[in-house]
């Protein structure tokens, strides 16, 4: 039996964190990323640390860098702003805030709990500065971009766009919605991404401290409000402390692709003419939201070409026998529930657990795909369902009252009984 070594196509959240966890546990990896650099192209805006805080906690290397002062969007609020906005002078402490669309009341605060309450805790992170993270000690090859794998009984090859080829016993597609892996894996016309949402319109807008301040304070993660015929939602990129400004994004997405205000409305609208459409869509959005699209000009409106999109496996076990999928390139979902980035990193958790057992035990690394997948394709199936249910709906108070559900039930995670798992 030759010795594992794992091969991570894709260097973003799930192939970092699964990294980490290898590097924890001194097993062979190499993780192959298709971009030049960490820089070469943005990494969104952020995202919601929940059930995946407590796997991290525990599987990383006791090495990484502190996570909460290395990647808070709010680390760079200054004190004061921290206690004006009810933060506690807590950089992650943080709330979501559900407003009903058209009166501006709150509707919700969804407040996040300390650490030593792991599943209640939460906060909010700026995605680049948390890939960075994610990157800490490990060796990442740039710029290869992959073609194409070829399975033996003994070992996986994979083939990368610049003619060179590596070897390994297992191969781990985390290389996103649009994966080339999946493709090959599953086969010529069965992967279709579904459209989430007949559309959606994002821009950029700057905002004084006194702006930030009160957006802060009805909620600092995330603000939302839901119509019958919309979604908004909107929060905070960055902060900048030496001068008091901060930036923050707003998305408006809507489902009735027939509706007259926005039936021209294609990926490539752009510019004041899709800000004109997200005004007329957001007619009785109330006054406190609905000025944040006003004050946005056409050149902040963000590429309308990145859509909402979702697929996931409809079968439980996936036709590799040395290959398998996690996080986007298994379960492509939307951002409403908050679930795509911690769902792809409990993935890692798992897949590296179980390469973990099998080396303990001695046996081919290739059994733990079968127990993987066993888990991760209906969670993945599942959450992808749940996500988009957590929006578009008619109901305008249905994301308040869903995700205060989900929060005070809490989110728990717990290592593998690996005594139980047969492999």
């Amino acid at each position: 039996m030759p010795p594992t070594k794992v091969l991570i196509i894709g260097g973003g959240l799930s192939g970092l964190a699964l990294g980490q966890c290898l590097r924890a546990a001194n097993i062979d990896f190499e993780v192959f990323e298709r971009d030049r650099d960490e820089k070469s192209r943005p990494q969104g805006w952020a995202l919601t640390l929940r059930e995946s805080l407590a796997g991290i906690y525990e599987l990383f290397p006791k090495d990484m860098p502190p996570l909460e002062e290395s990647t808070s969007l709010f680390k760079d609020l200054s004190a004061s702003d921290h206690d004006l906005a009810g933060l506690l002078s807590k950089k992650d402490k943080v709330s979501f805030g559900g407003v009903l669309y058209n009166t501006g009341e709150l509707l919700a605060e969804i407040n996040a709990s300390e650490r030593n309450d792991i599943e209640h805790h939460w906060f909010r992170v700026d995605r680049t500065a948390f890939r960075q993270w994610l990157s800490h000690g490990l060796q990442i090859t740039w710029a290869k971009e992959f073609v194409k794998y070829e399975e033996t009984d003994c070992g996986v090859r994979a083939f990368f766009a610049d003619g060179s080829s590596t070897r390994g016993t297992l191969l781990i597609a985390a290389d996103g919605a649009h994966s080339r892996c999946r493709n090959q894996l599953m086969g010529p016309g069965n992967v279709v991404l579904e459209h989430a949402a007949g559309g959606t319109i994002r821009g950029d807008f700057n905002v004084t401290r006194e702006e930030y301040r009160e957006l802060l304070q009805k909620g600092a993660a995330v603000l939302t409000a839901t119509s019958p015929e919309y979604h908004f939602f909107m929060g905070p990129r960055f902060f900048s402390n030496k001068d008091r400004t901060g930036t923050y994004y707003w998305a408006v997405t809507w489902d009735n692709r027939d509706d007259p205000r926005i039936k021209a409305w294609t990926p490539d609208t752009h510019g004041d003419e899709a800000r004109q459409m997200a005004l007329e869509l957001c007619y009785d959005l109330h006054p406190s939201l609905r000025r944040f699209i006003e004050q946005t000009s056409g050149d902040e409106l963000l590429d309308s070409k990145v859509q909402l999109l979702q697929w996931a496996p409809d079968v439980d076990r996936l036709p590799g026998r040395r290959v398998t999928l996690m996080g986007d390139s298994l379960h492509t979902m939307t951002p409403f529930k908050g679930a795509g980035a911690n769902t792809a990193l409990l993935d890692a958790f798992d897949l590296a657990q179980l390469i973990v057992h099998a080396g303990e035990k001695g046996v081919d690394v290739s059994k733990v795909i079968p127990v993987y997948e066993a888990t991760a394709v209906p969670r993945g199936r599942e959450t992808k369902e749940f996500s988009k249910s957590a929006s578009l709906q008619p109901d305008p108070t249905h994301w308040s009252r869903t995700m205060e559900k989900v929060f005070a039930a809490g989110y728990k995670w717990e290592k593998l009984d690996l005594e139980k798992v047969a492999i």
